[in-house]
């Protein structure tokens, strides 16, 4: 089954998905922590024209909402950039060469009103509130965006090359172990890069916000975040169902054996407006009709058709061969 045509246009805030195949090696500890706030870092040094506005890693799987501020490429590059270190990360640190770190290519959604950004953002934070991990979205021990809400501050983060890392042992993490990890990972030398979250910075993007004050939409948010958090604890009541102990996430082992036992569907676009998410759907289906004329125009040999904006180009087809024409007397 073919992926969906990528489309990441200029001025589009997205909600990024991505899963590992296998595994929980994202432990909610201060030394694994460490390793992907460099990641995140790193990646968005790089990348300046992606503002990352809120994020959200759990244990085999991270949700961040992107605002694109520049075109596809930086966009690509970005993705590219941060699932390739976590990848490394993961079989440095797990010991295992040649096989597949990733589930699935990033998902990426256009979210198309100020609502859906929200509500997305929210999705986000709750996310292990939702796993019965916390009972609230600041209790979370893992990395997220909660406090850029209050402090838009940017942050050093050190990234150290994989190499400089040691596998970790196939057991559970001792506190001990884990500051002994941690120790030997702040004592060597390493880049420092500034982890910058604008979680306001998509409001210029919507005519709805785009005259609101930070003070509004944050009221907003955290308005959306308590009822969300409220309705959990709800259901956890209910169903009498119990937190995790933080002290035993910190702890568990990497190398936990687990699969993802469902995979949401993918969709373009996240919209509470049906016409303005059936509008986006259209315009969606002709940029991949003009793609499609454009492809097979290129394999005929013709390259004055163009693709449209925000499409990623292939490689030229062959037109010609180095091999010679058949030929009896040279066989």
């Amino acid at each position: 089954m073919g992926h969906p045509r990528r489309h990441y246009k200029h001025g589009n805030v997205c909600m990024v998905t991505n899963r590992l195949a296998e595994g929980l090696p994202f432990v909610p500890n201060k030394f694994i922590n460490a390793l992907l706030y460099g990641a995140l870092a790193r990646a968005s040094s790089r990348n300046p024209g992606i503002i990352i506005c809120g994020f959200a890693f759990l244990q085999n799987h991270y949700h961040l909402v992107l605002d694109i501020d520049s075109d596809e490429k930086e966009m690509e590059s970005f993705l590219h950039d941060l699932d390739d270190e976590l990848a490394r990360i993961v079989k440095k640190l797990l010991g295992k060469r040649n096989f597949k770190c990733w589930a699935q290519r990033p998902h990426v959604s256009v979210l198309g009103d100020a609502q859906a950004v929200i509500n997305q953002l929210a999705y986000c934070l709750l996310n292990p509130v939702k796993a019965n991990f916390c009972q609230k979205a600041v209790d979370w021990i893992g990395i997220h965006s909660y406090r850029f809400l209050f402090d838009q501050t940017p942050e050093q983060h050190k990234w150290l090359r994989t190499q400089k890392l040691t596998t970790l042992p196939n057991t559970s993490l001792s506190r001990r172990l884990v500051n002994r990890l941690y120790q030997h990972w702040d004592n060597l030398p390493g880049k420092v890069y500034h982890l910058k979250v604008s979680p306001f910075a998509w409001k210029a993007r919507f005519a709805e916000t785009c005259l609101l004050s930070n003070e509004e939409i944050r009221s907003k948010f955290l308005d959306k975040l308590a009822e969300e958090e409220m309705a959990c604890q709800k259901e956890r009541e209910q169903l009498k169902q119990k937190l995790a102990d933080p002290e035993e996430l910190a702890q568990q082992n990497p190398y936990k054996h687990y699969k993802p036992k469902k995979f949401g569907r993918r969709v373009y676009c996240i919209c509470t407006d049906p016409e303005l998410r059936r509008q986006m759907i259209e315009l969606y289906q002709v940029f991949c009709a003009l793609c499609a004329e454009a492809w097979a125009a290129w394999k005929r040999g013709d390259f004055s058709v163009k693709y449209p904006p925000g499409a990623f180009l292939p490689p030229r087809p062959p037109l010609s061969s180095a091999l010679p024409d058949y030929c009896p007397d040279f066989y």
